[in-house]
């Protein structure tokens, strides 16, 4: 409990010196996002976000009741943008589990697209899960320069591997895992979603529980990417899964 306490006095005091300090806030963004990397701190972070959103000290693109998006202290890419619930909340399975989170984390996701001017042929929206979630706050990343999983670009329907009642799951590669999840029910792609009812979008249910079982997801380290590199998934909503290699 004391060093809970300790914690909050931290924060509390950086984001007092923010306010002081304008100039500082790059400086205290990244010291912040170094603690965040620690595998103990994952509550803490999550309780962060919950508690202090409106006063972290962060480049914000958008705010909602439920979620943040702003840019990556540390990008990867030259347009990198993450996208996090404003609750703690560990992983994409737990967020999977959380419908109203979910659904904000979409809307958040397709506002900021939109808002950003991303471009279809040029933007990836990633989480990453297991040995690859190096926050443990499940996060989304949104970048805005290419393709982050090989090009899909037609169904072989004897790759398919799982059918449950919202998607069909197929296999393209085993080494490392490249599989392929199209919901039964055709949906349009991130940069048309404002044809889609983003609440019943919300409601299907990704089969990462069972896939997590087959394949071991979480001990390889794995994304869950969209984009739209293909014309095939610029037509649809195609979500890629891949997953290094168990050694």
């Amino acid at each position: 409990m004391k060093r809970l306490w300790r914690i909050v006095l931290v924060v509390v005091t950086v984001i007092v010196c923010l306010w002081l300090f304008p100039s500082s806030r790059a400086f205290i963004a990244n010291a912040l996002f170094s603690v965040a990397l620690t595998p103990s701190m994952g509550s803490v972070v999550g309780w962060g976000f919950e508690h202090f959103s409106p006063a972290l000290p962060v480049e914000r693109v958008l705010l909602t009741g439920k979620t943040i998006a702003f840019h990556h202290p540390r990008p990867t890419w030259k347009r990198h943008i993450l996208i996090i619930p404003r609750k703690q909340i560990g992983t994409i399975f737990d967020l999977l589990n959380d419908r109203v989170y979910l659904e904000d984390i979409w809307r958040t996701a397709y506002e900021v697209f939109s808002g950003q001017a991303f471009t279809p042929e040029r933007y990836a929206l990633l989480v990453n899960g297991g040995l690859r979630q190096d926050v443990k706050q499940v996060h989304f990343h949104l970048n805005g320069e290419k393709e982050y999983a090989p090009t899909f670009t037609e169904i072989v329907e004897n790759s398919l591997i799982i059918q449950t009642n919202d998607f069909d799951v197929y296999q393209l590669t085993e080494t490392p895992l490249h599989l392929v999840l199209v919901p039964r029910q055709s949906v349009a792609p991130l940069s048309r979603w404002q044809e889609v009812d983003i609440q019943q979008l919300s409601q299907l249910e990704l089969p990462l529980l069972e896939l997590e079982q087959i394949y071991n997801l979480s001990s390889r380290g794995f994304s869950l990417i969209l984009q739209e590199a293909s014309e095939l998934e610029r037509e649809q909503l195609i979500f890629h899964l891949t997953a290094g290699s168990l050694e």
